[in-house]
């Protein structure tokens, strides 16, 4: 959950909020008497919350709700669910009630939704956050049902139940054939099927199964099925092997047990992360002491050199060790955006990618740069940051036009991996190019514009020489191909020299190369995230 914390407008509680801090600090003591009684009453009240907080019931349309609320939003963390239900539990406890009505969930709303939402959409302002919850709320509270209110009875039978215990009066009635006036005849029995050629076979279900075993009491169905509507990242079960495999490979990965940090790769250090075992220090120069273990250290070399323990203990640089640490890989995530001429028609496509993909690393903290290149020359509109607010409002403004000089993108990023990695050597970068390929610029001569087969020979020559440096600086590759029409593939592309150029990314860079599917640009969404 997350509280904001802010100056009020009101002029009257700001006045209020002024006199009370000015009487604190003329005489604390006198001025802490004056809330005692106050105090008093809120300590019990919350330690009655915590007494009956696990008697508090939750009805299972209530768990529904909030799934439904949770999917809406486009939130995909079942922490947010988990979150929820706590929130209104707990508000429901303080308030000395046992069953979690409306008002429960409206304090849990704000609490909990808006700053996850906000980390996925950073182009939303905090109005229009708080207009998309109240708007999806506004749609599905209309369905929640308040047991106080719909609960049935005799003269207001309905199918709505208040809980999920089964009530007598609406119970399912068997029927007693002994007390069916018609009898059964003849005429309701059909004969059994004549086989032409009079083999015998197993009796099957020539149009369904016999509908039987009905249960009486069905649970209530918060919400029906033909009106249900997931997100298509819950409904694809499409696998894929992920790059990360060929990413573990080139990292020290600590082999340390204890508690697993997550999906990712797991990294040994002696400087950050969370503190999992010890050793010697390096060149006899702790840079962290593990107090624990130097302490075992000093009495295993008291035992074995035989000598008393004196207190105050001391010491010595024999006794020190040294701690070792394990966290998450980090990644750096380079987007290299083609915006030449020949993208113009698709550029919208590879920006929605980037944008799925930027939420994705944004959950795992990941950092994030965005290149474009167009003309002669190659821009970086946003360095390696978490904070990716500019770089998205100027990625919705980019259009295509001019040449495609591949080559002095792949340049700029790679001198930009090397500022990276001074900073951290263990990150992982990984480079995804969003382009058709269709390079006709190069960096060692800029005034070539490729025109005839030698040009682009040269061109191609050149990009495979630096696709063989990234692999050897250990960056990944993904390329992400747009989605072209017959009439357009061609339009600007050197085609012979553009498949060229996607073998070697594959060959000598070990790339990734994805095609952009504009019928289902989900599919390939729902792929890369994998990579993170």
């Amino acid at each position: 959950m997350e509280v904001k914390i802010k100056a009020p407008r009101d002029p009257q509680l700001r006045s209020e909020i002024t006199r009370r801090v000015i009487e604190f600090n003329d005489n604390p003591k006198e001025f802490i008497k004056n809330f005692i009684s106050e105090q008093e009453k809120l300590r019990q009240k919350i330690l009655n919350a915590r007494k009956i907080l696990r008697e508090v019931q939750i009805p299972s349309s209530v768990y529904e709700f909030v799934s439904k609320i949770v999917n809406e939003l486009e939130i995909f963390s079942q922490r947010a669910d988990i979150t929820f239900i706590r929130c209104a539990r707990a508000h429901a406890a303080l308030n000395d009630r046992r069953t979690i009505l409306e008002e429960d969930l409206n304090a849990a709303m704000d609490l909990v939704f808006e700053h996850r939402i906000q980390s996925l959409h950073y182009e939303m302002t905090p109005q229009e956050i708080k207009a998309k919850i109240a708007e999806v709320y506004g749609k599905i509270k209309e369905a929640y049902e308040d047991p106080k209110v719909l609960r049935p009875n005799k003269e207001t039978e309905g199918p709505l139940k208040h809980d999920d215990t089964p009530q007598k009066e609406f119970e399912r009635q068997s029927v007693d054939p002994n007390k069916v006036d018609i009898p059964e005849t003849k005429e309701q029995k059909l004969p059994p099927p004549k086989c032409p050629d009079n083999k015998k076979r197993n009796p099957k279900p020539a149009g369904g199964w016999k509908v039987k075993n009905i249960p009486i009491d069905d649970s209530f169905k918060f919400f029906k099925a033909k009106n249900e509507t997931m997100p298509f990242i819950y409904q694809m079960e499409k696998k894929m092997t992920s790059i990360l495999d060929n990413i573990r490979k080139d990292r020290k990965i600590s082999d340390y047990g204890g508690r697993g940090i997550g999906r990712r790769i797991k990294i040994s250090s002696s400087q950050k992360g969370r503190y999992v075992s010890y050793r010697t220090p390096i060149r006899e120069q702790p840079k962290s002491i593990a107090l624990d273990a130097t302490i075992r250290n000093y009495l295993k070399n008291t035992v074995y050199n035989k000598t008393e323990i004196d207190f105050p203990i001391h010491f010595n640089k024999y006794d020190l060790m040294d701690k070792i640490y394990e966290y998450r890989a980090p990644l750096v995530l380079f987007f290299v955006l083609d915006s030449s001429a020949s993208m113009h028609h698709v550029i919208k496509q590879m920006t929605d990618v980037i944008l799925s993909l930027h939420r994705e690393g944004y959950r795992k903290r990941d950092k994030i740069a965005l290149l474009i290149f167009r003309g002669k020359k190659a821009v970086v509109l946003q360095k390696p940051t978490v904070n990716f607010n500019m770089a998205v409002k100027k990625l919705k403004e980019i259009e295509g036009k001019s040449y495609t000089p591949m080559a002095t993108a792949l340049r700029k990023v790679s001198e930009l991996i090397k500022v990276e990695k001074l900073k951290n050597r263990n990150v992982i970068p990984v480079v995804f190019i969003c382009s058709d390929c269709g390079a006709n610029i190069s960096d060692k001569h800029p005034n070539l514009i490729a025109q005839v087969e030698s040009d682009y020979t040269l061109i191609t020559q050149e990009l495979k020489e630096l696709t063989k440096k990234l692999s050897k600086q250990k960056i990944h590759l993904v390329v992400l191909e747009p989605k072209k029409s017959y009439a357009t593939q061609a339009l600007g592309v050197h085609t012979y020299s553009a498949e060229k150029i996607k073998k070697n990314f594959k060959k000598y860079g070990n790339a990734q190369v994805y095609k952009f599917n504009k019928y289902n640009p989900n599919s390939l969404i729902l792929e890369l995230k994998k990579i993170l």
